[in-house]
């Protein structure tokens, strides 16, 4: 059984997506950058802006020409575009064969079982399982650096932003263990972690000095994490490309 995956959207998709490899690699599942090859493809599709909804949905119908063209056999949709479209896409879309919400992404393990069982279904919510701490991830970003995601989402719940409905209430993660993250990725080589959260302000805020304990207790931090203690805003996300390679 090979896997393949296109991940769509910001850095927070790209770590939700490296987590769901994680995941799959744990299940001793082959997993491939050849989509034509893979014979379950998993699109984590973005819903944030009309632009990219166009394109989570024409990827979407693109990997679906594999059922055709290729091996693959199944079509899973993560992210969210599912999430924020659910009924609407499982029943306009019969290519997909299971939708996954944001905040069941973690029990993808699971959903591959269930499709592999000739089951298509929608599962939106997490199955009641014990919660980790720090999950497997599969890295996908260059050598040199890696996303370490320290908060999620925000509480503003501005007029134009759908974020909040899609991924909740903002969360921030204890500094432990985000410190204990950032320890793991640079033990696997990866030299310059910056953080996946848009407006990491904030977290200081909430937080109180979680980020000066992070960059005063971990020194490869500080590049990215005393720069944006210090008021600043971060850069713009980066643009992840449609495919993701596998290293």
């Amino acid at each position: 059984m090979k896997i393949g995956m296109v991940s769509l959207g910001c850095p927070k998709n790209l770590v939700d997506s490296e987590v769901m490899l994680g995941l799959i690699r744990e299940k001793q599942l082959e997993i491939t950058n050849d989509p034509a090859e893979a014979d379950l493809i998993i699109v984590n599709t973005c819903g944030f802006i009309e632009s990219a909804k166009e394109e989570s949905i024409n990827t979407v119908l693109q990997m679906a020409e594999y059922k055709q063209n290729g091996s693959c056999k199944y079509l899973v949709m993560t992210g969210c575009l599912g999430q924020r479209y659910a009924d609407e896409l499982f029943e306009s879309m019969p290519e997909v064969d299971a939708i996954v919400g944001t905040d069941s992404f973690t029990d993808i393990g699971w959903v591959i079982d269930q499709v592999m069982a000739g089951k298509r279904l929608k599962h939106l919510q997490k199955l009641e399982s014990k919660n980790v701490a720090m999950p497997p991830r599969m890295l996908t970003t260059p050598g040199y650096m890696a996303y370490l995601r320290i908060a999620e989402v925000c509480d503003n719940c501005c007029s134009y932003c759908i974020i909040p409905q899609l991924r909740g209430p903002y969360t921030s993660r204890p500094y432990d263990e985000v410190l204990a993250e950032a320890k793991a990725l640079a033990e696997k080589k990866r030299r310059d972690e910056e953080a996946a959260r848009r407006a990491m302000v904030y977290h200081t805020v909430r937080s109180g000095d979680c980020l000066s304990k992070l960059a005063t207790k971990y020194r490869t931090s500080v590049s990215a994490i005393c720069r944006l203690n210090k008021g600043m805003t971060p850069s713009k996300p980066i643009r992840i490309g449609q495919k993701i390679r596998v290293r």
